[in-house]
């Protein structure tokens, strides 16, 4: 079967480890890929170019972050005309590419959750006794009992 996606230049169906990540990479969509590669649907593909990327070296990975990187940069400085003159939809796509690439990089640090409020609030909500909440769930953490 031919691919019918541009990337492949009607290149004969991905058959090797590589060439689905291959097709990701040059920007086809999961379900370009599944009906080029004979997946039966889109997430079908997407894990299959998520296990290839997986079992990457870690070299490798790292070569296809910097390439990620260098087309969200490319999308970034495509939008500066129009970010200049004020289009707002060229400002709101930017800012999507810019926390994209803070995701890639690492940029965002986790979200703190104060677990203790949490359960006290849920506590009140309920309209349980805070104190034997909060036992329970010190207990729960110790036993590892959450199964």
């Amino acid at each position: 079967m031919s691919c019918h996606i541009p990337s492949c230049g009607g290149a004969s169906r991905p058959r090797s480890r590589g060439e689905r990540s291959h097709l990701r990479l040059a920007g086809n969509t999961y379900s370009e890929i599944a009906t080029t590669a004979g997946y039966s649907s889109a997430s079908s593909a997407h894990r299959a170019v998520k296990a290839e990327l997986d079992a990457l070296p870690r070299e490798n990975a790292e070569a296809v972050r910097t390439m990620e990187l260098a087309r969200l940069d490319a999308m970034l400085s495509a939008l500066d005309d129009k970010i200049e003159a004020g289009d707002t939809k060229a400002i709101g796509t930017a800012l999507r590419i810019m926390d994209r690439r803070a995701k890639y990089l690492g940029l965002d640090g986790p979200i703190k959750i104060d677990m203790r409020q949490r359960i006290i609030d849920e506590a009140h909500r309920l309209g349980l006794d805070e104190a034997e909440m909060l036992a329970a769930a010190e207990e729960i953490l110790r036993e590892g009992t959450w199964d």
